[in-house]
Formats: C-alpha cells, sequence, structure tokens
C-alpha cells in the first residue's frame, strides 16, 4: 500500500509538471506575440504607420487581433489622408476670391466662404427684397431656394447633373447675379451636394448694354491697312443698304 500511495504521488508529480510545461509554453506562445501587438500599438499612437503589423498569418485568436488591428491602422491612414485632403479644399474654398457656398443634395447651404458674406453684406438691402429679415451670418442653414423665383425648376435641372456646371441668372432689385451650380462628388464618385458660385454682373451688364447702346445708335466700321472693310456694325450696314456678308472686304475708296 505505501509502495502504491509512494507511485501515486510520483504520477501525479509528473501530471503537475507536465501541465505546468504546457502552461508554460502557451503563455510563452501568447504573451511574445502580445507583446510584439503591443509595440505596433505604441508605433501606431506615435504616428509610425509604416511598420509591419505582426502575427498577422495566424489562425488563433492573436492573429483575429492582429489582422483587427492592421485594418483600424489602414483605416486611420486613409482618414488622415482625407481630413489632409479636405483641409487643402477648404482653404482653397475659404481663400477664393468669389463668393462661394456649399450646398447639399436638398439644397440647404451648409457652409459659405469670406467672398459670399461680403457680397450679401454688400446687397443686404436689395437682397431682403427677396428675403425679407435676411442677415448675413445667417444664410448657411438655409435654402438656397429662398433666393429664386422658380426654385422647383432649378431643383429640377441641377438634380439631373446631367447639365452640370448649370448657370442661372437672378435678378434681384436692381440686381443682376450669375449662379453657377458644379457637383461635388466623394472618392467612390457618389454625389455630396454641389458648389455654388456667384457673381454679381450688375455692372458688366451695364456696360454690355451701353456698349450695344452705342453700337445701335452710332455708324461704326473697321479697316485694315489696305483699306477692306474688317467688321461694321448694324447702324454702318444699313447706311450702306446692304448685308455685312456682301460689304465684307470692300475698299474704303469703293464704298
Amino acid at each position: 500500500a505505501a509502495a502504491m500511495g509512494r507511485e501515486m504521488r510520483r504520477d501525479a508529480l509528473v501530471i503537475l509538471l507536465f501541465a505546468g510545461l504546457v502552461a508554460f509554453a502557451l503563455a510563452r506562445s501568447v504573451s511574445a506575440p502580445l507583446g510584439r501587438l503591443q509595440s505596433a500599438m505604441d508605433s501606431i499612437r506615435q504616428g509610425r504607420h509604416g511598420e509591419r503589423i505582426p502575427c498577422t498569418e495566424r489562425g488563433d485568436e492573436v492573429g483575429r487581433m492582429a489582422r483587427d488591428l492592421s485594418d483600424f491602422r489602414d483605416a486611420m491612414v486613409q482618414n488622415e489622408e482625407m481630413a489632409r485632403e479636405n483641409s487643402y479644399k477648404s482653404a482653397a474654398f475659404e481663400g477664393a476670391s468669389s463668393a462661394q457656398t456649399l450646398i447639399d443634395l436638398d439644397m440647404q447651404i451648409a457652409y459659405a466662404n469670406g467672398a459670399f458674406g461680403e457680397l450679401v453684406a454688400a446687397n443686404l438691402d436689395t437682397l431682403r427684397e427677396r428675403v425679407p429679415g435676411l442677415r448675413a451670418h445667417d444664410v448657411v442653414g438655409q435654402s438656397i431656394d429662398i433666393f429664386q423665383d422658380d426654385p422647383e425648376r432649378i431643383r429640377g435641372i441641377v438634380n439631373t447633373r446631367d447639365c452640370l456646371p448649370y448657370r442661372i441668372d437672378l435678378a434681384i432689385g436692381d440686381r443682376n447675379l450669375v449662379l453657377t451650380f458644379s457637383l461635388v462628388r466623394d472618392r467612390a464618385h457618389k454625389p455630396l451636394g454641389y458648389v455654388v458660385e456667384w457673381k454679381d454682373v450688375t455692372e458688366a451688364r451695364m456696360r454690355e448694354a451701353m456698349l450695344e447702346a452705342i453700337n445701335t445708335r452710332q455708324v461704326m466700321a473697321e479697316f485694315d491697312m489696305e483699306g477692306g472693310l474688317v467688321t461694321a456694325n448694324p447702324a454702318f450696314c444699313t447706311l450702306m443698304a446692304d448685308s455685312f456678308e456682301a460689304l465684307k472686304g470692300k475698299q474704303l475708296d469703293d464704298l
């Protein structure tokens, strides 16, 4: 009986020793990879995203954790690149000399640059004829429809997106504005909204009208160095009682 007891104790000791060795091996097989993953996480935290993530080829739980960490690192890099790109675009948008707004697909004004704020402030009284109570700093968040005579028609045209960029004339009071709609897409080419450029063409239209009036009332013609007719306005053609096509190229002495 004593011998049997000693043998049982010896067998138990062997089993415990074996179990301890197995546990030690398992702990070592897990703790070492986990340590390498911790080092990789520290590298990511410090902004070193180019280092290889270890243990991604393993088929156990450690391998799954390594692959999740690799996916997280790749998504972080992509988000940082997008944030950097958006910062550049935002700086260019804000620094643009032309008045611009960003509107979403529902035609809500999401953002306006400084030049747009200056445009609204300079024409605030006139714009209030269309939008009573309008304040320059309250434009963001409102629909661009408030500035238009026929917003549903404009929505229908812009939302087809086949005709973009699209320009519309907007007459408010004594001011003439031209709005140019351009589509904005994300990296997956999915539509995000529109950039709308606002241009005050009131003075330009007045100059065009004055030149048209001058061109209509005064007789004007241009000849080349040899005396041949190059251009002529309608008043000159009426005086000559002939079309410009028939008069073009004729010598001054023959007219």
